[in-house]
């Protein structure tokens, strides 16, 4: 599902599916193609006689779309410097502070409680997320497999902040 919707924000799609201006499109073309090949692996000769076919059809119309893709790719940009941005801040807070010793120290522990937060955050929307899904959907017994992504950020945190 997660790579469906990477899929969807970045556009691209897979053969057949197209995405323009919120409607998500698919054409049948490449589908009869694969069935007209099968067909004639299997020695019905008479599907070569198939014509090709260019129907589409909208799916679905997702009028925020293209405002979602756009924040998506902004947010992508940004996702590799921000924690470099994060550290030129800290690191020019420390050295243009008057005491340096007391404001790495600050520093430090800024960030660790802000580690610390996180995780929790992270932990506590994992319990809320989980715990609205319906027992039938996913067992209680399956959490540990179905969360493991929610799993290492409290981890890197509790590593960083040592």
């Amino acid at each position: 599902m997660h790579a469906q919707l990477v899929a969807t924000l970045t556009g691209q799609t897979r053969e057949g599916v197209e995405i323009t201006d919120g409607q998500v499109t698919l054409d049948i073309a490449p589908f009869v193609e694969v069935v007209k090949e099968r067909l004639v692996d299997r020695g019905i000769g008479v599907a070569t006689r198939i014509p090709q076919v260019h129907t589409s059809f909208v799916l679905f119309e997702l009028p925020n779309l293209p405002a979602a893709q756009r924040a998506f790719a902004a947010l992508n940009a940004l996702g590799a410097a921000l924690p470099f941005v994060a550290l030129a801040v800290l690191a020019s807070g420390v050295l243009l502070a008057r005491g340096r010793r007391r404001a790495a120290i600050g520093a430090g522990l800024g960030a660790a409680a802000g580690m610390l937060l996180l995780g929790t955050a992270v932990l506590i929307a994992r319990e809320v997320y989980l715990g609205s899904i319906p027992p039938d959907v996913l067992p209680r017994e399956a959490w540990p497999g179905s969360a493991w992504a929610t799993r290492w950020p409290p981890t890197v945190a509790r590593c960083g902040s040592v």
